[in-house]
């Protein structure tokens, strides 16, 4: 008769069952992507990679607390950029959606008003750092795909990930990975934030986390896109004053 599996072993073999990667092909294309993106480099985990401490509430130019589904802007911290806030646009000749996130040219622009939707959080709850949300723009019923930002598939000419819209709201998730950013303090100013891809959304998933940058393109368009070293630092202003 076969000795029996001690209970040692059978839990080891029950944490490697827990822990082995769902299946590549449940992530959308732009996810398997991401996933697969600098295989040769090291994969960190996400909420080990952004997470300086506890979540703590994230405030406004005002001092008041940012809520889930309350109407913002992101403006940038520095404004020896000489440009203004976080709008959208369509870069395409010959079509005007879907939209492009970028950094407004004009200094006087606060850009377009969004909302934060952190994942499992009711609207009206305080908005906390390094927690997975969705960010939308809250004016694009021009076009069907929606304002949920989401990391576009690669850009093998210029070699950038690029921040769209398009992406889902909620459903958090291995196909959904590309739709979640985090906001993370940064510096001493007590109003200055960085914007993270960095999706925790998928416990068995490793994500190599970026912070969101500005990449100016040939025509001087400045879109946000995923960057190593370079963050995109910023504040936030209630639009609905």
């Amino acid at each position: 008769m076969a000795a029996a599996a001690s209970p040692t072993l059978l839990v080891l073999l029950l944490l490697l069952l827990h822990n082995f990667p769902s299946s590549p092909s449940a992530a959308s294309p732009t996810a398997r992507r991401l996933l697969a993106a600098d295989d040769q480099d090291v994969q960190y985990f996400p909420d080990a990679a952004v997470s300086a401490g506890p979540p703590v509430p994230i405030l406004d130019i005002e001092g008041k607390t940012v809520k889930a589904g309350g109407s913002y802007y992101i403006i940038p911290a520095n404004t020896t950029t000489h440009a203004g806030g976080v709008g959208m646009s369509s870069l395409s000749a010959t079509s005007t959606c879907p939209l492009s996130v970028i950094q407004d040219r004009h200094a006087d622009s606060n850009g377009s008003p969004l909302s934060f939707l952190p994942v499992a959080t009711k609207l009206g709850y305080i908005v906390r750092t390094s927690t997975d949300l969705n960010i939308e723009f809250t004016t694009t019923d021009a076009c069907e795909e929606g304002g949920v930002w989401k990391v576009e598939e690669y850009d093998d000419d210029v070699e950038q990930w690029f921040v769209g819209t398009g992406g889902v709201e909620g459903k958090p998730g291995a196909r959904t990975v590309e739709d979640w950013f985090k906001i993370v303090k940064y510096g001493v100013n007590n109003y200055n934030y960085k914007l993270v891809h960095c999706p925790g959304v998928c416990k068995s998933c490793k994500i190599k986390c970026k912070d969101v940058g500005v990449f100016v393109d040939e025509n001087g368009v400045r879109r946000l896109a995923l960057t190593e070293d370079r963050p995109f630092v910023v504040k936030f202003m209630r639009a609905d004053i």
